[in-house]
């Protein structure tokens, strides 16, 4: 067994290394843990000691020769360690006085990824469930939708968030290659087409671009690119994804494709979210928590209560929302414009990108 050393954090991180590294409790007896809370502790070394077993000798293996790997890949070492930072920081995107960094990072890293979509703006969320369900929630809220088409296909986080908001679910006929049969859809003026860019199933890539608006006359189109995403950023392969700038909103995800570690990979990003219906959204999606009103001082810098924040900003007044991120009055007028002025909606990547 690795040596346990000191209950310092170096020493901790140190020994659940060496566990790790060190296959601590494979093949060990799976003796299993107590069922009653024991009521004396026993110390963060001997604690991760005694979890190797349960936790690492148990463990898929997802970086072994023969693991395929279909929904969720090894992560690559950089995603351990920025990951590692994340636990040890903690940090709330909720305010921008605990979180100056995390913010600025988020809307630099949307500022980077939104372009290859067609977009400008967006944020964060915890996967793309979340973003699928923030794209139908601006459908339903701005455009007045009422249905939700898919294909048969689609994941079944489509139906779920149809479900939860209230809207009809309707699947459609997939062709041999299991695409969706645009034809099949008829006219939809008063839908949001969920088109799927990677079926789980088969990575069947749906017709996209604006000739499946015009025939179908949708109301909404999102584009659910959790699975093929990422392809977007390959010279290679970036072309499977042309037409996915026309939709109103994409939901894209890395965890398959860019080895990102669990967590935040979610974002929603816009292209016109500057415009009246950005601004319209704004108002019906926004929430604020009355209880943040008063000034408060973190981190030895205050603020006023006065002090001005958008809805979606996460200033002093704080915002009720899923996936709170950056706030308009994080990181200065770039950043104001691309989560202040877009339509602010979509965990390490999977998200809605609304245009």
């Amino acid at each position: 067994m690795a040596a346990q050393g000191g209950e310092g954090p170096a020493d901790l991180v140190r020994l659940a290394a060496d566990l790790l590294e060190g296959g601590e409790g494979a093949g060990a007896p799976l003796v299993g843990l107590a069922e009653d809370l024991p009521e004396e502790g026993m110390g963060a070394g001997r604690a991760l000691a005694r979890l190797a077993p349960e936790i690492l000798g148990r463990a898929a293996d997802l970086g072994a020769p023969l693991a395929f790997a279909h929904m969720d890949p090894p992560t690559l070492p950089v995603a351990q360690a920025v990951t590692w930072w994340n636990a040890v920081l903690n940090q709330n995107l909720l305010h921008p006085d605990t979180s100056p960094a995390a913010r600025a990072a988020e809307a630099r890293a949307v500022a980077w990824l939104a372009p290859y979509f067609g977009m400008d703006g967006g944020h964060m969320l915890p996967g793309s469930t979340l973003a699928n369900l923030t794209a139908l929630w601006a459908a339903r809220d701005l455009r007045g939708v009422r249905r939700v088409v898919a294909s048969g296909s689609a994941h079944l986080s489509v139906a779920k968030a149809a479900h939860i908001l209230g809207l009809e679910f309707e699947a459609v006929a997939t062709d041999a290659a299991d695409r969706l049969d645009v034809a099949a859809a008829g006219r939809l003026t008063d839908a949001c087409l969920v088109l799927t860019a990677g079926t789980t199933s088969s990575g069947a890539i749906d017709p996209l671009g604006i000739a499946v608006r015009r025939r179908t006359h949708a109301a909404w189109v999102h584009v659910d690119a959790a699975w093929a995403g990422p392809l977007r950023l390959s010279r290679r392969h970036g072309a499977a994804l042309d037409g996915i700038e026309d939709a109103d909103s994409v939901a894209v995800s890395a965890h398959k494709l860019a080895l990102p570690a669990q967590g935040e990979r979610a974002r929603a990003l816009s292209r016109d979210g500057g415009g009246a219906w950005g601004a319209e959204l704004r108002r019906r999606l926004s929430r604020r928590a009355e209880y943040r009103r008063a000034g408060f001082t973190w981190g030895g810098r205050g603020r006023a209560a006065s002090e001005p924040d958008g809805p979606w900003s996460g200033g002093d007044r704080g915002t009720d929302r899923p996936g709170d991120g950056a706030g308009r009055d994080a990181c200065g007028s770039a950043h104001r414009h691309r989560r202040g002025d877009s339509l602010c909606h979509a965990s390490h990547w999977g998200g809605a990108l609304a245009a």
